[in-house]
């Protein structure tokens, strides 16, 4: 081998060697930005979606008298669940996606029950539960 091959080899494996640190240190950021995102984004909604969830729970026991304001509540529910579900990794998202079906199923109903109401809060208060845990974990992990 002559000298200039040699240097274009090297030159060549550095190149790949350069293309791999490159992905990597991409992969790194993307990492790191979607955790920051989880735990400083996620609390601010879940505040928001508890709020929702008590004003939902006083709505439940004067449920006749409510039923508009239940369904603006659960439209404003249906929006921060959405902000979350952006937020959060992809096994919660569709804990969070079944929340926004029944809220969905709920609006589009003709004449909606306390059950299905009642319904709601309970898939919300898991779905609140389980991100919560989340965001706990990757505090203690990371």
């Amino acid at each position: 081998m002559k000298i200039g091959e040699i240097i274009n080899w090297i030159g060549f494996f550095v190149s790949i060697a350069s293309f791999i640190l490159t992905l990597w240190a991409l992969w790194k950021i993307r990492k790191l930005r979607k955790f920051y995102v989880l735990v400083n984004r996620a609390p601010e909604l879940l505040v928001i979606i508890q709020k929702q969830e008590e004003n939902l729970s006083r709505f439940t026991i004067r449920f006749n008298n409510s039923l508009p304001s239940i369904k603006l509540e659960l439209g404003d529910l249906r929006g921060n669940l959405s902000s979350l579900q952006v937020v959060v990794d992809k096994s919660m998202r569709r804990s969070i996606q079944g929340v926004i079906l029944l809220v969905e199923q709920y609006n589009m109903n003709q004449s909606p029950g306390r059950e299905h109401l009642v319904s709601i809060r309970a898939e919300l208060r898991k779905v609140l539960r389980e991100v919560e845990n989340a965001v706990e974990h990757e505090r203690l992990v990371k």
